[in-house]
Parts: structure tokens; sequence; C-alpha cells
């Protein structure tokens, strides 16, 4: 049976888009924001998607899923604490929605995170943000870190 392609192997990079990229620095935006549930449906986290816009690694996409909305206080403050960084590096200080985050070049540092499990292979882990060196992030004095148990404006 014939299967007619006319497929030119040339014109695509080959390269594995589903490994990790190699822990370090890389200039990235964010190209998605969107409110999910958690797997247990009982808190919901703002997953971002983060899209590599600078160097050897342009186009890969990274996601972050932060626990905004969650029983476990440590995984809230954790979160806020990640939120906040994004703000400060992209100079938004005060948000009322993500969106406004959004295509703003910051830094963000990758570590290779592995699944304990086994289930999964290794995948990034974002261990920091900060400024793109020369961007325009505000040196404002920081926004006030919203109550215990409040509920943010973009939710």
């Amino acid at each position: 049976m014939n299967a007619p392609l006319n497929f030119d192997a040339t014109k695509i990079d080959p390269t594995d888009t589903f490994s990790p990229l190699p822990a370090g620095d890389y200039q990235v935006v964010i190209s998605k924001a969107e409110v999910k549930p958690t797997k247990n449906q009982q808190g919901r986290l703002l997953e971002l998607t983060l899209k590599v816009v600078d160097g050897q690694a342009r186009g890969r996409v990274i996601f972050e899923r932060l626990n905004l909305w969650n029983q476990n206080q440590t995984a809230v403050e954790i979160a806020q604490k990640r939120l906040s960084q994004y703000c400060h590096a992209a100079g938004r200080l005060r948000i009322a929605d993500a969106s406004e985050l959004m295509n703003i070049p910051v830094l963000v540092t990758l570590s290779i995170r592995q699944d304990p499990s086994g289930q999964y292979g290794p995948s990034n882990e974002v261990r920091s943000v900060k400024a793109v060196a020369g961007g325009s992030a505000s040196a404002s004095a920081p926004a006030p870190a919203p109550a215990a148990g409040s509920t943010p404006p973009w939710a």
C-alpha cells in the first residue's frame, strides 16, 4: 500500500521538544494564563505557559502551576511568592488579571525535577523569576500581600 507524503525532513528540526531544557537561565514571556481545578478538585491553580524567546531554546515552552487557591496554606504562600516574583520582574506590582503579565520578557532559572514515583520522566521546574537586565521592572515598593484566605482579584 502506498502512502504518498511529499515530506522533506531537511526542513523540520527533529529535536525532541518534550525533553526538559538544561538547567539554567532563560528569557521567557507568559504566552498563556489559565485558571484550572487542582487534581483533587478541592482548589484551583493558575497555569502559566512560558515561551522561551531567546537563544537556542527559542520557541520551547515550560509550564508553571501556581496553587493560589488551595487548602494547603503553605502551597498558597509559595504560589503567592512566585506570582510576586513574576509581578516584580515584569514591573507590574498591582494586577487585576494575569493577562497583565503576558508578553513581558522575564528571566527564569530552571532546574530539572525528577519524578520520585518514576511514573513520569524528568521535567523542568522554575526556581526563580527575575527582571531581564535592562528591562522595565519597576523599583516601586512592593504591593501588599493578600490577606490569608482572601481571593485574588483575577479569580
